[in-house]
This record gives C-alpha cells, structure tokens and sequence, in this order.
C-alpha cells in the first residue's frame, strides 16, 4: 500500500503569475491546496482497491489555473498510465493558462483543454470518465453583490449563486451521464453549501453515494473534499 501511495506523490505545481491571462483567472488558494492533498491521500488506495481504474479517462471540470491536472499529471503513477488529462472550462483564460501551467512544469501535451460548458461536458464527450476532479463555484452571492474589481469571467469562477449551489446541484445531477461504471468524482465543497445534506439527499436519488475525504477550516468557512462514486 505504501508504494501504491507513493506513486501519487504530488509536487505543488508552479502556475505562471504574469501572464496576459491570470487577471481573468482563479488563482490557487486554500482550495486548491486541499483538494490536492485529498487526491494524494485517497487515490492511492483507491487504485489498489480497484485494478477496474486502469486505465484512467480523466476529467477536470473548471481547471482555472491548471493546478489541480498538472498536480496529477505529474504524480509516477500518471506518467506511467496515463497519457492525457482532459480539462474543459467556460473561460478561455483559464484554458489557456492551464496550458501555460503544463507547459511550465514539463507536462506540455499532457493536459488537452477545452473551452466549454462544464455542466453539459456529457454532450462534449462520447465515453464516461473514470475519475472526474472539481473545485467549483461555491461562494454564495447575493444577485446585487457585485466587485466592480472583478471581471466577469473571473467572477463565475467563484460565485456560486445565492446558495452557493447554482453550479453544484446541475453539476451533480449530470453525473450519471459523465461517470463509469467504476468511476469516481473527487469534489470540493465548503460548509456553505451544506455537503452533508447534498450526500444525503440529492446523491441517493442519482444512485450515487458520497464519502468525506479530508477537511479543513478556511477562516469562516469549512472547506470539505468528498468522493462519489456509483452506490
């Protein structure tokens, strides 16, 4: 178990800072850095449980920088498995500096980005994933609460409508058609969205089911990583 584990290792990503496209991106925070960690710790006895993983078919939905995909890309296990990581994102900076962030960390050509609709990504490919990454939008913000600072492509990278659930609930809801058979989706959510109610009440309906990772306290926030996956 212990070499599996070591096979994920994560080296934080260097993401490039001055880029024409950063200004218009999310730039990694606390988020980023637990979901991460999360992938590091769960995936390793994840793959050993289940030889069915391998191959993997990876999706990133909403990579902003292209931290989390290089994170992986990089890991032994997915220089010896895995060829490709898909990425897909409705803002076009963010799919260029996720290019940017490989090529920076030697993974050029490894990370293939597409400029789309995260929430409709079943009409964009034609198999199911085995592993599907997120760190969506998850700050509740109320319609008129607006950073004239911000860009619009900025904003929707964060703002997660008045419940912090605009982005999340579809999301989970397409699922079934995104996910393999044995797949599974690693999620980070924050204390506003109420993941304990979102495992609980919206998944079984799916036929999905979910399984705290990791958590951590964010000021006054709890961010949270889960795992979902087929019941």
């Amino acid at each position: 178990m212990a070499g599996t584990t070591n096979l994920f290792k994560i080296k934080t990503p260097i993401v490039p800072t001055h880029t024409p496209f950063n200004a218009e991106v999310y730039d990694p925070a606390e988020d980023s850095f637990l979901l991460l960690d999360a992938l590091e710790m769960d995936l390793g006895s994840q793959i050993s449980n289940d030889d069915q993983l391998l191959p993997i078919l990876c999706l990133e939905i909403g990579p902003g920088s292209g931290i989390i995909s290089t994170g992986l890309i990089t890991t032994e296990y997915f220089q010896e498995h895995i060829p490709i990581i898909f990425t897909i994102d409705i803002n076009p900076s963010a799919c260029l500096l996720t290019q940017k962030t490989s090529q920076r960390n030697n993974c050029h050509g490894k990370i293939e980005s597409i400029l789309g609709n995260g929430l409709v990504s079943y009409k964009t490919f034609r198999h199911p994933f085995d592993l599907i990454l997120c760190n969506p939008p998850y700050v509740p913000s109320p319609p008129d609460e607006f950073d004239s600072n911000d860009s619009n492509l900025l904003r929707i990278s964060w703002d997660g409508g008045i419940d912090g659930n605009e982005f999340i609930l579809p999301l989970l809801h397409s699922l079934p058609k995104l996910l393999a058979e044995n797949g599974k989706m690693y999620i980070l959510l924050s204390s506003w969205n109420h993941p304990e109610k979102l495992m609980e009440f919206v998944l079984p309906i799916l036929g999905l089911e979910g399984q705290l990772v990791t958590k951590r306290a964010a000021g006054r926030e709890r961010l949270s990583v889960w795992r979902i996956q087929w019941k």
